[in-house]
């Protein structure tokens, strides 16, 4: 190989692993990002029953782990574990993942009403509302903005 060749390639190779390590490190801010804000918003009523998730998975697809449930009202969503793995790029797929189940809790018996695992996967919309608020969601939802559930 010609040594104009071998340094090519290496330019090639350092920018594309460069363009690969800032998506995932984008990844990870806009997930910490967004499960600070979940953390931090005191109005709503929803309750984390688990401690702070964290991200991981690194160099692969960036993964959310989060452990415990949720509390909304009267009403619990509980599971051991729940795994969240996606690129936050529009129109990909975020995957979510109870791998060791899901039960309805509070107002309900969790025995009944629960399922031994649980596998979905959301696109991603091109276009995103401003925030995740109730009237954040209703301006964007009335706005043509939608959620396919792969």
């Amino acid at each position: 190989m010609k040594k104009r060749t071998k340094i090519a390639f290496g330019v090639i190779a350092f920018v594309l692993i460069g363009a690969y390590l800032s998506l995932w490190f984008y990844s990870a801010q806009w997930f910490h990002k967004e499960i600070d804000r979940l953390y931090g918003d005191e109005t709503d009523n929803v309750v984390f029953l688990g401690e702070k998730p964290t991200i991981g998975n690194f160099p692969f697809v960036p993964t959310v782990n989060y452990h415990g449930g949720l509390q909304i009202g009267n009403a619990e969503i509980l599971f051991p574990q729940v795994r969240v793995k996606a690129y936050p790029l529009p129109g990909t797929t975020l995957k979510i993942d109870f791998p060791l189940g899901v039960s309805l809790g509070g107002m309900v018996d969790p025995q009944i009403w629960k399922l031994d695992s649980l596998k979905a996967g959301v696109a991603i919309p091109y276009r995103l509302p401003e925030d995740f608020t109730y009237e954040g969601l209703s301006a964007w939802r009335d706005g043509g903005g939608t959620l396919t559930v792969r």
